[in-house]
C-alpha cells in the first residue's frame, strides 16, 4: 500500500514540472536527517525553496529588485549558486563544475560552507 501511495505522489509531482522545487528534487524519497543546527535547517530550507531573506526582502520593502552588479542580473538562489563573482570560492569547495541543483540534493553541507564562504550565510 505505500508503495502504491508513493508511486501515486510521484506521479503527481512529475505532472508539475515548473514548480520551484521540482528542479531540486525531482524524486521525492525520505531523506535521511542529519542533526543540524536550527539555523543551518532554517537557512536549507530557505535555500531549498529559493526565498530568503537576501533575494525577497525587497518585496516586503518595497524596493527594487536585487540585482547582481557584476552579471546584471538578479539576485536569486540560482544566481548565487553559478555567480562568476564567487568562483574562487567555489572551486575552493569543489562544487564549480556541479550542477547547483545537484548539489542542493546531495551535499547540502557543501552549499552552506559555501554560503559561509562568500558571506552570505547571516543575510539568508
Amino acid at each position: 500500500m505505500a508503495k502504491f501511495i508513493d508511486d501515486l505522489w510521484q506521479s503527481e509531482w512529475d505532472k508539475n514540472r515548473v514548480n520551484k522545487l521540482y528542479p531540486i528534487l525531482p524524486e521525492i524519497t525520505m531523506k535521511p536527517t542529519v542533526p543540524q543546527k536550527r539555523r543551518d535547517e532554517v537557512v536549507m530550507n530557505r535555500v531549498r525553496i529559493g526565498h530568503t531573506r537576501l533575494t525577497h526582502k525587497h518585496i516586503l520593502e518595497r524596493e527594487e529588485l536585487p540585482i547582481c552588479t557584476n552579471c546584471r542580473t538578479a539576485k536569486t538562489i540560482h544566481h548565487i549558486l553559478i555567480c562568476l563573482v564567487f568562483i574562487r570560492q567555489r572551486d575552493y569547495i569543489e562544487i564549480s563544475n556541479q550542477d547547483p541543483f545537484e548539489v542542493l540534493r546531495t551535499d547540502p553541507q557543501r552549499v552552506m560552507k559555501y554560503l559561509k564562504e562568500i558571506e552570505l550565510y547571516n543575510v539568508i
